[in-house]
């Protein structure tokens, strides 16, 4: 999903609108936690936000909202600030992993509510039911992007202030575990052209070089190559792959092959 980079400054009316619909949006999913199922109150700030919406969308061509911990963000501005943790929309959507909204138009025909609904089973469900992501996973959107991050495994390190390096994460299993060969050499010990002993050591230090390869590294030296040299297209492409494997390697703990991908960016761009 593109990120939305403001080029100017917003009128400060489609600011007031953006405000209004958050709250309005807030709204609804306050009177949808109150009722369950058909109600004539809740019909009515959805029809509210539908409004605003439909009206948005003559100003704008989406609308990109910044998740924070307490507040909801359009072009850098704060339209939505929480007041308390229980009843805070952003909050809801930060402590999940949400960081970042977008809404195209048709969200207000065909899918928001079915996202008033997810935020609603949210705010019901216990801790260990399933969490934001994973409902919104579950369903097929065309009118709604969303960005995220995820937590970052337990036993994760992070940097020191003094900018001391992380420490890696210790593999749970311990050391390195030998190849797994899903043939014996007894199979072949007696063929015509067996291997002998040094050559089937030559071929072990092959395999636990292989095994042991960086392959991060090699992935990312290839892409950054594609990314230098390729057309527009191409380079567009690689930009969206990166966008993808930096939440994975911070989600992994990988963090100091993450920060060599974020200063290779910056030093292309």
């Amino acid at each position: 999903m593109h990120g939305s980079a403001p080029s100017t400054h917003p009128l400060p009316a489609t600011r007031e609108s953006v405000q209004e619909l958050v709250r309005d949006l807030g709204r609804a999913l306050r009177v949808h936690l109150l009722y369950e199922g058909s109600n004539t109150a809740v019909d009515r700030f959805v029809e509210a936000v539908q409004g605003r919406l439909a009206a948005l969308w003559d100003a704008i061509p989406r609308l990109a909202l910044e998740v924070e911990e307490r507040e909801l963000k359009w072009e850098g501005e704060v339209v939505y600030r929480g007041e308390t943790r229980a009843e805070d929309f952003a909050f809801l959507l930060y402590r999940d992993g949400l960081r970042e909204l977008v809404f195209h138009p048709g969200f207000e025909d065909e899918e928001l509510r079915a996202f008033l609904e997810i935020l609603t089973r949210m705010q019901r469900l216990r801790e260990e039911e399933d969490d934001l992501l994973t409902l919104l996973w579950e369903r097929d959107w065309q009118y709604l992007r969303y960005r995220y991050v995820e937590a970052l495994p337990e036993g994760t390190s992070l940097p020191a202030a003094s900018g001391a390096p992380p420490r890696s994460v210790p593999d749970p299993r311990g050391e390195e575990p030998d190849p797994v060969y899903t043939v014996s050499r007894e199979d072949f010990r007696e063929t015509l052209y067996f291997l002998d002993a040094g050559e089937l050591r030559r071929l072990d230090a092959e395999i636990r070089r292989e095994l042991q390869r960086d392959l991060w590294n090699d992935v990312l030296t290839a892409l950054f190559d594609r990314l230098e040299d390729g057309t527009p297209e191409r380079q567009e492409k690689v930009v969206h792959i990166l966008s993808d494997i930096l939440p994975t390697l911070l989600a992994s703990g990988n963090l100091t092959l993450a920060a060599m991908l974020l200063r290779a960016l910056v030093g292309i761009a």
